[in-house]
């Protein structure tokens, strides 16, 4: 019992008392009857002022709670309305106004709030709301509202069920949520990853999402597509699996097996084979990751999310890729075997040409005919020349071009040759040849051989375009544009000149200029080419100009001078005619002067022939053979007689083998050197051919006095 209520029963109380003292006091002077209705009415009137009490202490106590509830109402945090079945607004929070921005003053009744707020949609609103009064239970909806300031949001209302007032009438309590900023962030994810999904398609991907812990999957239309099901089918893990190639699947498996293990980092990147239900089969390259949850032994994967792409359009074009790669390799193999046997089969027949001139050079009675000789010999050697081009660019097509480098003297293999090229009477006698050879600096880390290659072919063509009674001037020195590091080696003649059109082209392979000029000279524009291929391996550059035709050209070959190692060795440079060089033969006359015991293996009759008589001439004593078998033959019966066989120079095409068996067995059984020689010239022919132990290889047709000099060097060797 409340103290107010306390109060009023004490109240009560006395006032009964009273009543009753007063009915005492009466019955002491009227009739009992009179003091009976004195009773009665003390009683009623008591009675009375009672219930008058305590319903002004309940209507009280209403005003109270209802006063509690509105403020209570207009206090909430959130958005909330009371109104009542007519419209009258019992209640409105000011979270409410603040939100929307209408005060009581601007929406009298629930219906001005549903105009201000709606619009053109009030009237639906208005029903739904009626529903409510009826007792029909509405969910929650979101609504857009507009607000005061024009604004549109977005409103989650839930409204109660509905109350009874003590007129009679019906109320409603509305709570309302905004949710715009959650539902726009919703909406902009979603776009977001429909727009994803969408570049995703747009790739031909299909993406999954597997669900490790219930075994879950879910793959988008594309995802199925690619593995051959239609889009309403459902696909779990055992279903993919299904669709994974036999070979494919132990690694599939295993694959996502491991991308799940608590220790996994997530990374999931496959290829496999799928095979769709018809039969079908495509390659699939599948990427994802997936996430974790927990720590150290709790961590377990709770996603695995990716992506599939159908690549059989890829793999095919990869296989056909390498199907042609395969096939253009065999072409090149075969191409080079053709350029081989080719170049062997053109040596072989310059080999006993090359020798006949030689002797016949040295024959005094033959004095008479030293020029035609000459020329004979030229022509020999530019002949070779001209092989070894087309196998030295197909070294540098393939990247096989090899320097064997020493500290070399470039102005001697310039001034070699000018020699060669230019002091012949019959070239001398047709222009004047000036040399400027001041270069501080003549030294490089190069290969002499290669290089001689470069100065030859600059200064034959300068010759060849040269006509008479033009100048060749032949220039060196250090760059100071370079700090001095550069030696340039400058080549300037007065000859045909090069067309502006033909500058751009004239260091690419085969580039002869206009016809008219490939007619007239001749060549198969190579030299060129190759002199850049070995300008470029020096970590120099060759560069060309001419003011036009008619007008002369100018080569100028730039080499880095010095850098050369601390052990580096000296090369005994331009002690060669460049044909020479350029086959394998090296200068110098080391090793011992004497007449040696020769074994010539060659199976060529007019080779065999040309190349004994001028060993014989040279004071050797020679043995010849036609064949491996033979070739073993002969070694036993020389090695058996006491005489033995100093060196063996043998070919490497053989009728019954290749020179290198032979090599090998005379290495074994009597330890013999020897000189391969040859019209297989590759890198690979050399490397067999020392591997088979010989000790030289040179390449037909060969210069004599290279020969004579290798011959020497490798027998005094073993000496």
């Amino acid at each position: 019992m409340t103290p107010r209520a306390a109060r009023l029963a004490v109240w009560g109380f006395g006032a009964s008392l009273v009543a009753l003292s007063v009915a005492a006091a009466a019955a002491r002077f009227v009739p009992a009857a009179l003091a009976i209705g004195a009773v009665a009415l003390a009683t009623t009137v008591t009675a009375a002022w009672l219930t008058h009490r305590a319903r002004h202490a309940a209507e009280g106590a209403l005003r109270r709670s209802e006063e509690q509830f509105r403020q209570a109402v207009v206090d909430a945090p959130i958005p909330i309305l009371v109104h009542a079945e007519d419209g009258e607004i019992l209640a409105m929070s000011r979270t409410w106004t603040r939100l929307s921005g209408y005060a009581r003053e601007d929406i009298p009744t629930f219906h001005d709030w549903l105009r201000e707020a709606y619009g053109p949609a009030a009237s639906q609103v208005e029903a739904e709301v009626r529903r409510i009064f009826e007792g029909r239970r509405g969910a929650e909806e979101e609504l857009v509202i507009r607000t005061r300031d024009g604004e549109s949001r977005i409103w989650s209302f839930t409204a109660s069920e509905p109350g009874s007032l003590p007129d009679g009438r019906l109320f409603l309590v509305t709570m309302a949520n905004d949710v715009t900023e959650r539902r726009q962030a919703e909406e902009a994810l979603r776009d977001s990853q429909e727009r994803l999904r969408m570049a995703v398609e747009a790739t031909g991907m299909g993406t999954w999402d597997f669900n490790p812990v219930l075994g879950r999957m879910k793959w988008s239309d594309r995802c199925k597509e690619i593995h051959g099901l239609p889009a309403d089918a459902e696909v779990d893990y055992g279903e993919f699996l299904l669709r994974v190639h036999p070979d494919d699947w132990d690694r599939v498996h295993q694959a996502i097996q491991e991308v799940l293990e608590p220790a996994s980092t997530g990374e999931y990147d496959v290829e496999y084979r799928s095979v769709a239900p018809d039969g079908t089969v495509r390659w699939v390259t599948s990427r994802g990751r997936a996430f974790f949850r927990g720590e150290g032994e709790e961590r377990h994967a709770v996603r695995f999310i990716g992506t599939a792409m159908d690549v059989t359009g890829r793999k095919q074009a990869e296989e056909e890729l390498r199907q042609a790669k395969e096939e253009a390799e065999a072409a090149n193999r075969a191409k080079d075997q053709f350029l081989a046997t080719l170049s062997h089969e053109l040596r072989t027949p310059l080999t006993p040409v090359l020798a006949l001139v030689s002797g016949l050079e040295g024959d005094g009675r033959l004095h008479d005919m030293a020029d035609r000789l000459a020329m004979i010999r030229r022509n020999v050697e530019l002949e070779a020349r001209l092989i070894d081009d087309l196998l030295d660019l197909t070294r540098i097509a393939r990247g096989r071009l090899e320097l064997q480098r020493a500290i070399t003297d470039v102005r001697a293999l310039v001034e070699h040759a000018i020699q060669i090229c230019c002091a012949e009477d019959a070239v001398a006698s047709r222009f004047k040849v000036i040399t400027d050879l001041a270069a501080a600096e003549h030294r490089v880390w190069g290969d002499g051989s290669r290089l001689m290659q470069i100065f030859w072919n600059l200064l034959r063509n300068a010759v060849k375009f040269t006509p008479d009674g033009g100048t060749i001037v032949v220039r060196t020195w250090n760059d100071g544009e370079t700090g001095g590091k550069d030696l340039v080696v400058e080549i300037t003649d007065t000859g045909v000149g090069i067309e502006p059109g033909s500058l751009p082209h004239i260091f690419e392979a085969f580039a002869q200029g206009p016809p008219i000029l490939g007619r007239n000279f001749g060549g198969l524009g190579l030299g060129l080419s190759i002199s850049k291929a070995i300008c470029d391996l020096h970590g120099g550059r060759i560069v060309g100009a001419s003011p036009g035709y008619g007008k002369g050209a100018t080569f100028r070959v730039y080499l880095p001078a010095g850098g050369w190692p601390a052990d580096a060795r000296t090369a005994e440079a331009g002690a060669l005619p460049p044909v020479a060089a350029a086959t394998g033969g090296i200068g110098g006359s080391g090793g011992v002067r004497r007449p040696l015991r020769l074994l010539l293996v060659e199976d060529h009759p007019d080779t065999a022939e040309a190349m004994a008589e001028l060993l014989r001439a040279l004071g050797h004593e020679v043995r010849v053979a036609g064949s491996v078998s033979s070739g073993l033959q002969v070694a036993a019966a020389e090695m058996d007689s006491g005489a033995g066989i100093d060196l063996v120079i043998s070919d490497l095409g053989l009728p019954d083998g290749t020179g290198m068996d032979l090599m090998r067995e005379l290495g074994t059984r009597y330890g013999l050197r020897g000189i391969a020689l040859s019209g297989y010239g590759t890198e690979d022919d050399v490397r067999r051919s020392l591997e088979a132990g010989f000790s030289r290889h040179l390449t037909k047709p060969v210069n004599f006095q290279a020969l004579e000099a290798v011959i020497h060097e490798t027998a005094g060797a073993r000496s």
